[in-house]
């Protein structure tokens, strides 16, 4: 599903191109890999807990992070730069359309977006600003 939504994504912005096919598979995979470990973090949590038992016989309880936690920072920070050579984060889309390479999106035409209205900085009325009363 994933790798559906990303390429229906890029085409969208038309900039799929059949060689990005190798950084297309490793953005889905280190997404997939953040939100699998994502999941198992939120199920079993940040700081794991453990009974262990000692060669006396011993018991006691061992708390540890979870190991998951790095392996779900590594794939995020992976998947940024994938995104980032594809063109999928809004500073690259920008440079992308500096460069001229891409038109501009108006958002109310972004999937999900449905009815959003765009608002647009406009120059600060004169009331607004400070007088010298």
């Amino acid at each position: 599903v994933l790798w559906r939504e990303t390429v229906l994504a890029m085409n969208g912005l038309g900039i799929l191109a059949r060689a990005d096919a190798a950084l297309l598979e490793g953005f889905v995979l280190n997404m997939t890999r953040a939100r699998t470990a994502g999941r198992d973090i939120r199920d079993r949590g940040a700081v794991l807990v453990d009974v262990v038992t000692a060669r006396n016989g011993d018991t006691y309880t061992r708390t540890t992070t979870n190991p998951l936690l790095r392996v779900e920072r590594d794939a995020l920070a992976s998947m940024r730069l994938f995104a980032d050579a594809l063109g999928l984060t809004p500073m690259s889309r920008a440079r992308l359309r500096a460069a001229g390479l891409i038109p501009e999106t108006p958002a109310h035409d972004l999937p999900g977006l449905g009815d959003l209205v765009v608002m647009r900085p406009t120059a600060v009325s004169a009331s607004l600003e400070p007088s010298d009363d």
